[in-house]
């Protein structure tokens, strides 16, 4: 285990590409029983609201199927990664209070479609308001995943630290402090129900307000957070504080 991640640190020190560290990375913590890994990082580049950083071995078909239906929107593990700040499994999102929402659920059962039955993720918070996760999954049975896990989440929480570490050293000379963004009540309100996987509809049934004002609610949201669509402007908004889905 420790020569594992001895030669991680030492070979990633001589490698600067991000493809490249990130290939070793999935090279080196493959043999733990993590065949499947990705790295999601926010608020880097020249300016702050540049897309996020996605490195990733997934299943190219769960990858097109996750973004097409925006899971990112409600999915129970960004939500938890951006809350806390400990590794936790899957079978811990899926199993936390109060429960998740049907459509939440449904998650997990399409990546088990694709061959992703266990998973676990590494949430990372930097300094200068940066966030990102390091995901594991695995086409074991949950029982089994979530064993290997407590084998070795040591060895993968310590790699993934500094996986991230050496992504934010060869783009530290472009990092900026992100600017102050003040959301007004409704907005937020509609954000948070976003987060909870309502539609803009059910948004305007919950706040007995029109759709139109739903959404312009929710375009005014993404003005200020300077995002493009529904879904990052719900992760930009729980990663600043602005609300608590």
């Amino acid at each position: 285990m420790l020569t594992a991640i001895d030669d991680f640190i030492r070979r990633s020190e001589a490698t600067e590409e991000l493809d490249g560290l990130f290939e070793l990375f999935a090279e080196t913590i493959g043999p733990f029983g993590f065949p499947a890994v990705a790295y999601l990082g926010y608020q880097f580049g020249e300016e702050v609201d540049h897309p996020p950083i996605v490195k990733s071995n997934y299943p190219a078909g769960w990858v097109a199927r996750y973004m097409a239906k925006e899971h990112g929107r409600i999915d129970p593990v960004l939500i938890g990664a951006v809350r806390g700040v400990l590794p936790f499994t899957w079978s811990m999102a899926r199993n936390s209070r109060p429960p998740l929402a049907h459509k939440q659920r449904c998650i997990f059962d399409e990546a088990g479609a694709f061959g992703l039955r266990g998973g676990a993720v590494v949430p990372i918070h930097g300094f200068a308001g940066e966030f990102a996760i390091v995901c594991f999954a695995s086409t074991d049975e949950e029982a089994r995943f979530d064993a290997l896990w407590q084998r070795h989440r040591h060895v993968a929480h310590v790699m993934s630290m500094h996986l991230h570490s050496r992504i934010a050293q060869a783009l530290a000379p472009h990092r900026a402090l992100p600017e102050p963004v003040t959301l007004s009540e409704r907005e937020a309100e509609c954000l948070i129900w976003m987060a909870r996987g309502k539609t803009n509809w059910e948004i305007s049934e919950i706040l007995s307000l029109s759709e139109k004002t739903i959404q312009t609610y929710l375009e005014n949201s993404k003005r200020k957070l300077g995002v493009y669509t529904k879904t990052q402007a719900v992760v930009k908004a729980i990663m600043r504080g602005l609300i608590k889905p």
